[in-house]
């Protein structure tokens, strides 16, 4: 059977896709595709043997791969083998999210159902956030971050636009009677931001104000 992976140059995340639905071998792999899915499938948490059964190997060989793996990103963790993870995942949180945004908006599902797949859709955006922010990929300075977004307003939503966004998101949470207390609290961490964000873009505001009133009477005072 010829190698289906030669006739296009595939994804880890499409070649995992296409496996999964049945429509690729992964026995046609190459020894470094099958290597680019174990990596892939161990980062996500998979155990050697669940990557064994999906690829059609047997666990030894997984295991091999896998020290390989180490071995090899031990020695060299370049800069290219960081971004192409970092593609990888945003892939499949952006996928993950598509998804649960489509179940969410459609109409076969019951209330509840669209209401917990708007909130996981959320939570998928939520924790990459998170997971970029430990990576250094986005600013992990709230405050700061906010702070320059409201100094060029035309750049993001203002203040009251993201409250009715967390009001939302409680409103969601409280209906479904979901207990989760580590999601409580970054809401509520998240409304104190968006306090904070709304007290600075005020203080910036009446700092101009003054300025403005205040410089005519100094140029006045001077030719006096």
């Amino acid at each position: 059977m010829p190698n289906e992976t030669n006739k296009e140059e595939l994804s880890t995340f499409e070649m995992l896709k296409r496996i999964q639905a049945g429509s690729l071998n992964p026995r046609t792999l190459t020894e470094e595709q099958r290597q680019e899915c174990v990596e892939l499938l161990r980062l996500e948490g998979q155990t050697h043997a669940a990557i064994a059964e999906l690829l059609k190997w047997n666990i030894k060989t997984i295991k091999r791969d896998w020290n390989e793996i180490r071995s090899r990103n031990a020695k060299k963790p370049t800069p290219e083998f960081a971004l192409r993870h970092i593609a990888e995942l945003i892939e499949q949180s952006g996928s993950k999210h598509d998804h649960l945004t489509r179940m969410a908006r459609g109409d076969d599902g019951t209330v509840q159902e669209r209401s917990q797949a708007e909130y996981y859709a959320f939570k998928v955006l939520s924790e990459t956030t998170q997971l970029l922010q430990t990576m250094g990929y986005l600013p992990s300075k709230a405050t700061k971050f906010m702070g320059d977004v409201y100094h060029h307003h035309d750049d993001g939503r203002d203040p009251k636009e993201m409250r009715a966004e967390i009001d939302r998101i409680e409103k969601i949470v409280s209906e479904e009677g979901i207990q989760d207390p580590a999601m409580q609290a970054r809401l509520e961490a998240l409304r104190k931001k968006v306090d904070l964000a709304e007290v600075d873009k005020q203080i910036t505001d009446l700092s101009a104000n003054v300025a403005d009133k205040t410089t005519p009477n100094k140029e006045d005072g001077s030719n006096g």
